[in-house]
């Protein structure tokens, strides 16, 4: 059995504390990730994984494997494609996770291109406005707008509070609806339920055509930031890589300072 394959096969494991769920993430069946890591464990004569009903956790032996498996194996897709000068030559699985709206109006009407440009690899696109754990859900990079929080948490905005002739005023929130997506806080300004700021890109067909005008253009909010994400190693794949220069370079441009909208 091919070694790097079964070190490939435990170290998703280790990322995802589970056999079922690095099976899905590999495309195979679970009694085969099951059967590589125990002849993975018989080739090296160490146990890898403490296994209970509810979670499969890496021994001491396991950890050790896994920091320098991860280098390993990130080397050997350096070296595959070291000497590769067509772009179609990349191959592999590349999974990724977008925020929503950025992923229907700006990445996906595109991806053609990057497909195209690049046969062999096999894309896994997730569309969320949550924040994930790249390595417990096998993400190999993820795009975010706005300040990087636990985005898992919920905020209650009453209000906000400021300084006016040196004494601090405080200005009550008169709105009667909370959202948790973007589609439903686009969709709520559009229904006329209140003022939204938002990036611009997002909103250019709705500004386009009038269903939205910008308010407070005297005011601008601080710019968003947009964050590409993925785990820190030594060798980052060439086909991440090479996924993460196209969308740099299709969101050159696209992406705008904070407008709002009402």
């Amino acid at each position: 059995m091919n070694k790097l394959e079964l070190l490939r096969t435990f170290v998703r494991v280790s990322e995802l504390s589970s056999f079922t769920l690095a099976a899905e993430s590999l495309g195979l069946p679970r009694s085969s990730v099951s059967e590589q890591v125990q002849a993975l464990e018989a080739l090296l004569g160490a146990r890898l994984f403490n296994r209970t009903t509810r979670r499969v956790q890496a021994t001491q032996d396991g950890l050790q494997l896994y920091e320098r498996s991860k280098d390993l194996l990130a080397r050997m897709d350096e070296l595959e494609g070291l000497f590769r000068t067509d772009a179609a030559a990349l191959s592999g699985r590349l999974r990724i996770d977008l925020p929503t709206l950025v992923a229907r109006r700006i990445i996906l009407p595109n991806l053609p291109q990057f497909v195209d440009r690049h046969p062999g690899l096999t894309l896994e696109v997730s569309c969320t406005d949550r924040q994930v754990d790249l390595l417990r859900e096998g993400f190999d990079c993820v795009l975010r707008i706005g300040t990087l929080s636990d985005l898992n948490l919920v905020a209650r905005t009453l209000g906000f509070e400021y300084e006016q002739d040196g004494a601090t005023r405080y200005q009550a929130m008169p709105g009667v609806i909370t959202v948790n997506s973007t589609e439903a806080y686009e969709s709520a300004c559009l229904a006329g339920l209140g003022i939204i700021q938002a990036p611009a890109a997002g909103l250019r067909e709705y500004l386009e055509r009038g269903e939205l005008v910008p308010v407070l253009e005297a005011f601008n909010a601080p710019p968003m930031p947009v964050s590409l994400l993925y785990a820190a190693q030594l060798h980052l794949p060439q086909r991440v890589r090479a996924f993460m220069d196209w969308l740099v370079q299709l969101l050159e441009g696209q992406l705008d300072p904070v407008a709002g909208g009402r």
